[in-house]
C-alpha cells in the first residue's frame, strides 16, 4: 500500500459557471506487479494500480460543493528483451 496526493486544478467552464475549485487530497494505492523471466534475454513485466482519492470541489465559490470519487485503475505491461 502508498500514499497518494491530488492536486488542485479547475475543470473545464461551462455556461453559468465561471469557477471550479478542486481542492488538494491525501489517498491510497495499491500496487501489484508481476516480473517474469520467460527466456535468458526476456522478461515481462505487468503492474496494476489502484488509487482511492476523495477531494472537495466547489462551484462558483461555494454555490454547489460535493466531494468528487477519483478511483482509477492503471495497468500497464512491458516486455524487455536484453542483448
Amino acid at each position: 500500500m502508498n500514499c497518494t496526493v491530488f492536486y488542485s486544478e479547475g475543470g473545464s467552464r461551462s455556461a453559468g459557471i465561471t469557477v471550479v475549485d478542486v481542492e488538494n487530497a491525501w489517498g491510497y494505492g495499491l500496487n501489484m506487479e508481476l516480473d517474469d523471466e520467460f527466456s535468458p534475454n526476456g522478461r515481462l513485466n505487468v503492474d496494476v494500480k489502484k488509487r482511492r482519492l476523495r477531494p472537495d470541489v466547489s462551484v462558483n465559490r461555494g454555490a454547489v460543493t460535493a466531494t468528487t470519487d477519483l478511483d482509477p485503475w492503471i495497468i500497464g505491461a512491458a516486455v524487455r528483451y536484453g542483448f
